[in-house]
């Protein structure tokens, strides 16, 4: 095989591996308000696979992370939960947005760094909500969508 084939099986495999991975972040917010009563929701669990929509999903990150944060204030209130970490999940979620909105904006020599810290607030921000979703789960039974 030529480098040029290892290369784009490379390429390939990456691409395949960031969307599995893109997907289960995306499934991960919406089995969270899946898990949040239909009053307390501030947004439909459905609309955060829009984040798939090239471009506008960028943007709707920050509508989502914001609508998220304020359903786990109100079903935490709803419960008498205490649900950690729900301003902290907001802004690492908010920093994940905008250095992953930010890269469009660098050029290309810095925009890897700028990827890499955008990926790094995103697992933070991805692990705050299975803490979040292992409260939600423990405290009752599955809500219906």
């Amino acid at each position: 095989m030529s480098n040029f084939l290892y290369i784009n099986l490379i390429t390939f495999l990456s691409i395949i591996g960031i969307a599995l991975l893109l997907f289960f972040y995306v499934f991960t917010l919406y089995q969270c308000l899946n898990l949040i009563s239909q009053e307390s929701r501030a947004i439909k669990p459905w609309t955060v696979w829009l984040i798939f929509v090239p471009l506008f999903g960028i943007l709707w990150t920050f509508y989502v992370v914001t609508k998220i944060a304020k359903s786990l204030h109100t079903e935490s209130r709803k419960r008498n939960l205490q649900i950690n970490k729900i301003d902290q999940g907001q802004i690492l979620g908010f920093a994940y947005a905008g250095f992953n909105l930010m890269s469009f904006i660098f050029p290309s020599g810095q925009r890897l760094t700028v990827l890499v810290i955008s990926s790094m607030f995103w697992i933070a921000y991805w692990v705050v909500l299975w803490q979040q979703i292992k409260i939600l789960k423990k405290s009752s039974p599955q809500v219906q969508a």
